[in-house]
């Protein structure tokens, strides 16, 4: 017949686990919703087939969709996109954001590693000895003595309040903010050293028909003086053949200058030092020009990297309003542990050996001056100025 003890013991396990499960699924603060914006069905000024045609939509960020395409490919153009990947690998901005992306994640892994026990495991083995003698007798001992142990400690605080799934949301919504971020800083990059190579490219084929045309203006210049010489044409029509000379000049050494400098500037962005690099002259340049539709749908902007960033930000203050709550509630901590003890290796897993123990701790605070209720205020404070932002 079964003793009342083990009974009770039973049912307050059962009850333990009960309450764990039931409170699992608890998690206090508000759920997240993204902020609403009143948005008309079609602009002011454009007809209404397009909203019924569905080229015009309330648009939604995605942070999926905010990943940057190889866009510049569509201007086939070798150099350029060989200097765009380079800009990609080699950029160190890129690689200060790349790393706080990288950092974000580690962190939404850390704060979902809270979500389950900790086990550690710790052995030890002493020797030790000790001796005697006596100045009146003609004897001494001595004795040794060893001592082993392993044991195996586990603990857990069930996510009652659901404060630490709260701090993954937030984790991971920092995360793909980051993700944004770095997807932004990629698109400006690649973008800024696209303006700089189309404005090189641009400055080769100026160069190259202020070239020509320096060439008839020095003819000009020659010929006029050769007809004031000869007593046809006036003085001042070699001072304007002269200032129209160094009006070539002058442009000649603008377009120069800043051919020099876009070519600086690439060589920061693809990670090179400007004095060991040079982007070669093609005063012929041509390029496929992308085909471009007419009316960008609103589907543009939820690939925008700056629109996915902010709302994923607010998304990650939400949730640290219910990581604030949390502290109102109780924590519960669950924690075993078990191992043997004894004097030999040898015998050392046996019965006689062996020990354990089992824990249960809750903690409540009980006074703290407002701090809680401050964090709480903090909290919805920061989510209310990212929405506003």
């Amino acid at each position: 017949m079964m003793t009342l003890k083990p009974v009770l013991r039973r049912l307050w396990r059962i009850s333990v686990i009960a309450l764990a499960v039931a409170c699992a699924a608890c998690s206090v603060g508000p759920d997240y919703v993204r902020p609403n914006v009143a948005v008309p069905a079609a602009y002011k000024e454009q007809p209404q087939q397009h909203a019924v045609d569905g080229l015009w939509q309330p648009a939604s960020p995605d942070p999926a969709g905010a990943i940057d395409s190889r866009w510049w490919t569509l201007f086939h153009d070798d150099t350029l996109s060989e200097l765009c990947e380079r800009a990609l690998k080699a950029n160190q901005t890129i690689a200060q954001y790349e790393a706080a992306y990288r950092s974000a994640r580690a962190q939404v892994a850390s704060s979902r590693a809270s979500l389950f026990p900790t086990v550690s495991f710790a052995g030890s083995g002493t020797r030790s000895g000790s001796g005697s003698s006596s100045a009146y007798a003609n004897w001494s001992s001595s004795y040794t003595t060893r001592s082993v142990s392993a044991e195996l400690e586990a603990s857990w605080e069930p996510d009652l309040w659901g404060s630490v799934r709260r701090s993954v949301e937030s984790s991971r919504a920092v995360a793909e903010a980051s993700d944004a971020q770095l997807a932004g800083e990629r698109l400006s990059i690649v973008a800024t050293l696209a303006v700089g190579y189309f404005t090189v490219r641009l400055a080769d084929a100026d160069l190259a028909l202020l070239d020509e045309e320096r060439k008839i203006d020095a003819e000009l210049l020659a010929l006029t003086e050769a007809k004031y010489r000869q007593g046809v044409s006036s003085y001042d029509d070699v001072r304007t053949a002269h200032i129209t000379l160094q009006v070539i000049d002058e442009s000649i050494a603008t377009a120069q200058l800043t051919r020099r400098q876009y070519d600086h500037a690439i060589a920061v962005l693809v990670g090179e030092a400007p004095a060991a690099f040079t982007l070669a002259p093609h005063s012929e340049y041509r390029f496929d020009t992308p085909a471009l539709p007419s009316a960008v749908p609103s589907q543009l902007s939820q690939r925008r990297p700056d629109i996915v960033q902010g709302e994923r930000t607010v998304a990650g203050y939400n949730a640290k309003i219910g990581v604030a709550k949390a502290g109102y509630f109780p924590s519960l901590t669950l924690s075993a542990d078990g191992g043997f003890s004894g004097a030999s290796l040898v015998h050392l897993v046996s019965l006689p050996t062996r020990f354990w123990s089992l824990g249960l701790d809750v903690a409540q605070t009980v006074f703290d001056a407002g701090a809680t209720s401050a964090a709480v205020d903090q909290a919805r404070a920061n989510y209310d100025q990212q929405v506003a932002a």
